[in-house]
C-alpha cells in the first residue's frame, strides 16, 4: 500500500514560457507521474500540453487571489507573504486533501505550475507537515526567449515581460532550498539524455533513452535568442544581483516605454475585443436566428417524431399480425400436412377396395355363373323331381291298390293268417 511516507514529489518551478512542460514530457518518458486532471494542450501555446494539474493551477489563482495579487504582477511585495496566516486556512485544507490524493502512481510523483516561483513556501510547508518527501527543481531558459514567447502568447511588450521574468526569478531565489535540481532548456532541447542522467542520479526515475527522445520535440521550439541578444539575467541563482538587473532593465526598457507600450497592447487588444465581441454580437444573432430555425426544426422533428411513433406503432401491430398469420398458417399447413397424409391413406384404402371390388365383381361374376349353372342344374332337378314325384304317385297308387289287395288278402281268414305271418317273420 502506498503512503504519504513511502511517496516522493517533486516540484517543477519555473517562469512561464521557460520550458517547464517539455521537461515534464521527458520526466514522464522516465516514468514519473503527473496525475489525470491535467489541463488540456492549447494549439499553437502547448500542442502537446501543460502537463498541469488543474486542481494545482487552480489552488495557487485561490492563493494568489487572496494575496490580492495576479500572476502577472510584477510588484515583489508578494514574495514575502506569510503562507500560514489564517487567511489562507481554506485553501489549506483543500490543499492537503490534494497531496493525500497525490499526483499518480509514479516512482516520482511531479507537479508543475510557474505560479509556484511564488506560492511554494505554501506546499513546502504543507508537505514538512504531513510528512511527505518533496524535491524541487529549478528550470532556466534564455530571457530573451522567454519575452518573446511572452510577447506572442499574452502580448507583453518586451520591457513588461523582462519586469515579470525578474520578480519570478526573485521568488525562485528567495523560495527554493539549496538542494534544488536545475535543469536548462537548452541543454535538455540538446543532451536530453545527459540532462536527465542527472536528475536520475538524485531522484527515483529510470532513463529510457528511446522514450526520452520520442517524448522531447526540439521543433517545438519557436523563439530562439539570437547572440545579439542580451541577457540579463544570467549566472547561478544565488549570484544574480537583482539591484544590477533592475537597473539595466530600466536602461533598455524605461518604464515610461514599457507603460507607454504596455498601453499600446492593451489598446490593440481592446480594440481586437471590440472586433472580436461584434463578431462575437453578429454570432449570436446569427444563433438566435439559427435557435429560431432549430425551434421550428424542432416541432417538425416532433410532429415526424409522433408520426414515426405511430408508424412503429402500426408497424408493432402489423409484425403482430403477421406473426398472427404466420402462427395461423403454420397451423394450417400442419393440417394440410395431415390432410395430405389421410388423402395418400384414402388413396391406399380405395387403391385396395378398388382391388378388393374387382376380386369380388370377378367372385360376383363367377357366383352368377355358378348361379346359373345351379339353376340349370335345379331345372333339371325339379324336371327330374316332378317326374319323379309323378312316378311317385302313379307308384303310390298302385302301392295303394296293393295294400288294398294285401288287406283285402289279409283280411281272407286262413289266407290272410299265413300272409301275416310270413309278413312278420320278413319284417323282424
Amino acid at each position: 500500500m502506498v503512503t504519504v511516507n513511502s511517496r516522493h514529489l517533486l516540484f517543477l518551478v519555473g517562469m512561464h514560457r521557460s520550458g517547464t512542460s517539455a521537461l515534464c514530457a521527458a520526466l514522464n518518458a522516465c516514468g514519473a507521474s503527473f496525475g489525470g486532471d491535467l489541463l488540456e494542450p492549447m494549439e499553437r501555446v502547448n500542442e502537446r500540453g501543460f502537463w498541469e494539474s488543474s486542481a494545482m493551477v487552480a489552488l495557487n489563482e485561490r492563493l494568489l487571489d487572496v494575496a490580492g495579487v495576479e500572476w502577472y504582477s510584477v510588484t515583489s511585495a508578494h514574495l514575502d507573504l506569510a503562507w500560514d496566516a489564517p487567511q489562507f486556512e481554506n485553501e489549506r485544507r483543500d490543499a492537503l486533501a490534494l497531496l493525500q490524493t497525490g499526483f499518480g502512481e509514479g516512482p516520482l510523483e511531479a507537479v508543475k505550475d510557474p505560479r509556484l516561483c511564488i506560492t511554494l513556501p505554501f506546499w513546502l510547508g504543507l508537505c514538512a507537515e504531513i510528512g511527505l518527501t518533496a524535491s524541487v527543481c529549478v528550470m532556466t531558459r534564455s530571457a530573451a526567449e522567454v519575452c518573446r514567447s511572452l510577447e506572442h502568447r499574452d502580448g507583453f511588450p518586451p520591457g513588461y515581460g523582462m519586469r515579470l521574468l525578474r520578480t519570478y526569478m526573485a521568488g525562485i531565489v528567495k523560495h527554493v532550498p539549496p538542494d534544488a535540481i536545475c535543469a536548462s532548456y537548452d541543454r535538455l532541447l540538446t543532451d536530453p539524455v545527459g540532462q536527465m542522467q542527472e536528475f536520475a542520479r538524485r531522484l527515483p526515475v529510470a532513463v529510457n533513452s528511446d522514450a526520452l527522445l520520442a517524448a522531447v520535440h526540439g521543433e517545438l521550439r519557436h523563439q530562439t535568442a539570437l547572440d545579439t541578444d542580451d541577457s540579463l539575467i544570467t549566472g547561478a541563482l544565488e549570484s544574480i544581483d537583482f539591484t544590477a538587473v533592475d537597473a539595466r532593465i530600466q536602461s533598455l526598457y524605461p518604464l515610461e516605454q514599457t507603460l507607454s507600450e504596455m498601453a499600446d497592447s492593451l489598446v490593440y487588444r481592446g480594440r481586437e475585443l471590440t472586433r472580436i465581441g461584434e463578431a462575437h454580437t453578429q454570432a449570436l444573432r446569427t444563433l438566435d436566428q439559427r435557435d429560431a430555425e432549430l425551434a421550428a426544426l424542432d416541432k417538425r422533428l416532433q410532429a415526424v417524431g409522433d408520426l414515426h411513433s405511430q408508424a412503429v406503432g402500426i408497424v408493432k401491430e402489423r409484425d403482430q399480425q403477421l406473426a398472427d398469420f404466420g402462427q395461423r398458417l403454420q397451423e394450417i399447413g400442419d393440417l394440410h400436412s395431415t390432410a395430405l397424409q389421410v388423402i395418400e391413406e384414402r388413396d391406399q384404402q380405395h387403391k385396395y377396395f378398388s382391388g378388393r371390388l374387382q376380386e369380388i365383381g370377378e367372385l360376383h361374376t363367377n357366383a352368377l355363373d355358378v348361379i346359373r349353372e345351379r339353376d340349370a342344374q335345379l331345372a333339371t332337378v325339379e324336371s327330374r323331381l316332378a317326374r319323379c314325384e309323378s312316378e311317385c304317385a302313379a307308384l303310390s297308387e298302385k302301392v295303394n291298390d296293393t295294400e288294398m289287395q294285401l288287406q283285402r288278402i289279409f283280411g281272407l281268414p286262413l289266407l290272410g293268417f299265413i300272409f301275416r305271418m310270413i309278413w312278420k317273420n320278413e319284417t323282424r
